[in-house]
């Protein structure tokens, strides 16, 4: 018996073999599922789904997927599919809707607060009374939201500062300017400041010690520059009463000395005085001889004693010094002579190393051996003719002889 060839293919409940599917068909077989799924994954994009199997959705959009608001109605989304007459809320078609209606979102309506009214300040703008929903970010005028406010109509504008008149915070002086601050009345915050000018000095005050007198500011005691002067007593035996009324002030306590000679006094040392600007007094009165000019200093009177006198004014009495009668007061920077003054005897003024600018009176006639010696003085004669050494040789520059140390004579005109 011939056996029959196995048969390539399997046997089917008919009795039929099985066709086995070819490489090429599986491959597009494959394919058409992996583009069935895109296109369910990207829904909408083709427009198209498979219904459970029966067949393909054709969808239209019937409206768009958007949100309610207070006063607009949202949607779900509404999709049509005119082969099965059926609504769906996507492309997809998920979800299936009973009707378009269905796929409506009621409106909101205002979720409506009363917002209470916020004054304005100097600085920031207030805000009216009204009411708002934050919902959708709208004023209105009424609870029922039935007429909106604009929102530049919701500001009450900032008022701004209120200035007072402004108060001198710091006081200007002489020398500096000051600052005036305004400050606003309804919130006390400082608005500004201003410059006060310096009031400049006010030189109107003369102030005055024994030997000068000068100005002062009447504000801040500020001495004028190069307003010092002396006394008009101090260079003249004309007034006792200086312009700026200044009275001379004699010196209390000096010792005296009663020359029945001259029926007067002679000045015979410090005494009981401690001051340092000497004012000689023109007469004393011991009290046993009466009232007499004081005519001279005697020999030695103030030789080493005067230490810390630095000013001297003799009487308009003195006619003669006395030996040594300053002798080493290194402290002493200037004495005034008198026009009557005669005699200035030897070592009268020797080592006054402080002595300055000495003006010897034309009314001088002899001046002692060494008067000045060791003195840094700068010498002025009112009159430097007629005078000789003491061998009779004319000398037309005194003041250099007396640096020399030599003894002068005033020859009569």
């Amino acid at each position: 018996m011939k056996k029959n060839k196995k048969s390539s293919g399997e046997s089917t409940a008919w009795g039929k073999p099985k066709k086995k599917l070819s490489g090429k068909v599986k491959i597009l077989i494959i394919t058409l599922a992996i583009l069935v799924a895109v296109v369910g994954i990207a829904g909408g994009v083709l427009g198209f789904m498979f219904c459970g199997g029966e067949h393909m959705h054709s969808m239209e959009r019937i409206s768009a997927r958007r949100a309610a608001t207070c006063t607009a109605e949202g949607n779900t989304g509404c999709y049509y599919c005119a082969d099965c007459g059926k609504y769906f809320t996507d492309m997809s078609g998920a979800t299936e809707l009973a009707s378009p209606e269905e796929s409506v979102i009621p409106a909101l309506g205002h979720n409506i607060a009363y917002v209470e009214a916020t004054a304005a300040t100097c600085t920031a703008d207030g805000e009216i009374a009204h009411w708002y929903c934050p919902r959708c970010e709208t004023a209105f005028e009424d609870e029922e939201a039935t007429t909106e406010i604009a929102a530049e109509d919701l500001v009450v504008p900032a008022t701004g500062h209120t200035e007072d008149g402004g108060e001198i915070t710091s006081s200007p002086t002489c020398t500096a300017d000051g600052v005036r601050t305004y400050t606003c009345t309804v919130c006390s915050v400082i608005v500004r400041t201003e410059v006060v000018p310096a009031l400049n000095h006010d030189y109107s005050v003369t102030k005055a010690d024994v030997m000068q007198h000068w100005t002062e500011c009447s504000r801040c005691g500020d001495e004028e520059e190069d307003s010092r002067r002396y006394h008009d007593y101090i260079s003249s035996y004309d007034t006792e009463t200086c312009s700026c009324g200044t009275e001379i002030t004699y010196s209390q306590g000096l010792a005296f000395t009663y020359s029945a000679e001259s029926d007067g006094y002679m000045l015979s040392g410090m005494g009981e005085c401690t001051d340092g600007q000497l004012f000689m007094p023109p007469t004393y009165d011991d009290g046993a001889n009466g009232n007499k000019p004081v005519i001279g200093i005697q020999d030695g009177a103030f030789s080493y004693g005067a230490d810390g006198v630095i000013f001297v004014r003799l009487p308009g009495s003195f006619t003669f010094i006395g030996e040594r009668s300053f002798f080493m007061c290194t402290s002493l920077s200037m004495i005034i002579f008198p026009p009557v003054l005669t005699e200035i005897a030897d070592n009268a003024f020797y080592g006054c190393s402080s002595l300055e600018n000495l003006v010897i009176p034309a009314s001088v006639s002899h001046i002692g051996a060494y008067a000045f010696e060791q003195c840094n003085a700068e010498i002025t004669f009112e009159d430097p003719s007629g005078w000789t050494l003491s061998d009779g040789t004319p000398t037309a520059d005194p003041a250099a002889a007396l640096r020399e140390g030599e003894e002068l004579f005033k020859s009569a005109v």
